[in-house]
């Protein structure tokens, strides 16, 4: 005999559609399984066609912005500049578009990525990009990070001349 009196209890019917836990568009297409699957086999291709569907059939950016960010990690791995650089503006653009749940550490990220590169001159010219681009763009809180990370490598390469002009673009 059960402790929860079965006598009182009632089938419930279970239908496995009415319970579906995925967002999913009009056609479908389940972009988080696609997100997933992407990042498992880390192909750009894959994030650009999520992005397209994105684009085309959802109401929301959130896997575009997130798509966007692996690209943009892939990029600075391969140590690409020009891509990297063309899909951060895609990125940056993206970037008022989700909410700041999608957006927390992105920056912070492509920083740490940047760090475990051990380039230092590469990571100068991309922290500066980045920091340009923010600055533009007035996303505060990710110029204090990319700004404190630049000093960072600025410092400990020895290049203090250039802290100078990193905190007068900041000031224009």
């Amino acid at each position: 005999m059960s402790d929860y009196g079965d006598e009182n209890y009632e089938d419930i019917d279970y239908n496995p559609d009415q319970y579906d836990d995925f967002p999913q568009n009009d056609d479908g297409v389940n972009l988080e399984d696609m997100f997933i699957q992407a990042e498992h086999s880390n192909s750009i291709e894959d994030f650009k066609q999520i992005i397209e569907l994105e684009r085309d059939n959802a109401t929301t950016n959130h896997w575009s912005f997130k798509s966007y960010e692996k690209i943009c990690m892939i990029y600075l791995h391969h140590k690409d500049l020009e891509n990297f650089s063309k899909f951060f503006e895609k990125l940056i653009n993206a970037y008022f578009k989700v909410d700041d749940c999608y957006k927390t550490d992105t920056v912070r990220n492509f920083t740490f990525a940047l760090h475990d590169l051990g380039d230092n001159d590469f990571s100068i010219f991309v922290l500066k990009f980045m920091y340009m681009h923010l600055i533009e763009k007035e996303i505060d809180r990710e110029v204090l990070n990319t700004a404190l990370q630049l000093a960072k490598i600025l410092l400990s390469c020895h290049k203090d001349e250039e802290l100078g002009k990193v905190y007068n673009f900041w000031n224009l």
